[in-house]
């Protein structure tokens, strides 16, 4: 195991050989780069059920999530299913393979929407359209992402458009909420981003922040037309 890999593959447990097994029977080499530090390695993301590493599989750079041994999650199949579902509708970082402990997929080049100033008005305003329709095609095939209400975590503004991330919460056996998820987050709140959002999207606000949803249909009206 590289030098990069025995510092967070097991991260916060003792090393152990099974994340070392599936990685090496999956041909994926974890390399050190990302903005986030964990035990003093550079990494692409953390979070409370597993670590985002940057990799390299056959050649090309990958996204390697490893499940953290402190996850409540007993696997990571389940959100492995649950991306492969969304990318049919062309939703979500590519899935490339996955195992019980890891995820390779799609590495998301981009800005997070928590750090929407670094987002010119125009890229947010594809970024909001983009994620919003998106989200149709979740709530159409019955996947509902669970996290979109806190989308500054899980949309990216990226070079081509939204990147939806994160389907660990993921499920297909309760109602899917994508859409009014998303929507009530862009223009319901009062925060810097939401002010943004209405302000450079008015048309799809609503008026005078009172409670009312904008249709389905006028969203992709609108986003066929821009």
């Amino acid at each position: 195991m590289s030098n990069t890999a025995s510092r967070v593959a097991n991260y916060p447990c003792p090393p152990t050989p099974q994340i070392t097994q599936e990685l090496e029977a999956l041909g994926v080499e974890l390399v050190e780069r990302g903005g986030t530090l964990v035990n003093g390695v550079r990494v692409l993301g953390k979070g409370t059920r597993g670590i985002v590493v940057g990799g390299i599989y056959r050649g090309l750079p990958v996204a390697v999530k490893i499940r953290r041994c402190d996850s409540p999650r007993p696997s990571m199949l389940h959100e492995a299913q649950m991306l492969r579902l969304a990318n049919t509708v062309g939703v979500g970082p590519r899935l490339i393979c996955a195992t019980g402990n890891i995820i390779v997929m799609e590495e998301v080049v981009g800005v997070p929407l928590r750090r929407h100033t670094q987002i010119s008005d125009q890229q947010l305003a594809i970024c909001i359209k983009d994620s919003l329709q998106q989200a149709i095609r979740l709530d159409g095939i019955g996947l509902d992402h669970g996290e979109l209400s806190r989308a500054h975590s899980h949309v990216y503004q990226t070079g081509d458009g939204a990147k939806i991330i994160d389907f660990d919460s993921a499920s297909t056996s309760r109602k899917p909420h994508n859409y009014n998820s998303l929507y009530a987050y862009y223009f319901m709140g009062r925060g810097e981003l939401q002010q943004r959002a209405r302000s450079i999207l008015p048309e799809y606000a609503p008026q005078e922040l009172e409670c009312q949803s904008i249709s389905k249909q006028a969203v992709t009206r609108r986003a066929t037309e821009t």
